[in-house]
């Protein structure tokens, strides 16, 4: 859920931004690294995700798309309880 949290405020953050083909997979493949990261303790690394994926993205691909989002997120990746009530509303 903390993935979606990070799409849903993306899209607050940047209202106007539109991708291209394959950035809906790109974009929640990164949400899911950095949810990961922020979560957990013992958090997956980069080169596992990789892994899981089978060659989908490169390592290097799976990196930048894990910067630019953070990036574009600020590097706010905090989850309040009112954000989490918010998105249960």
């Amino acid at each position: 859920l903390t993935a979606l949290l990070y799409l849903i405020r993306l899209k607050e953050l940047r209202p106007t931004c539109k991708g291209g083909y394959g950035s809906g997979h790109r974009l929640f493949l990164a949400s899911l690294v950095l949810a990961n990261k922020y979560l957990q303790d013992g958090a997956y690394h980069n080169k596992t995700w990789y892994k899981v994926i089978e060659g989908v993205y490169s390592l290097n691909e799976i990196n930048q798309m894990e910067r630019e989002l953070l990036g574009l997120l600020g590097y706010k990746l905090c989850v309040t309880k009112a954000d989490w009530l918010e998105f249960v509303r």
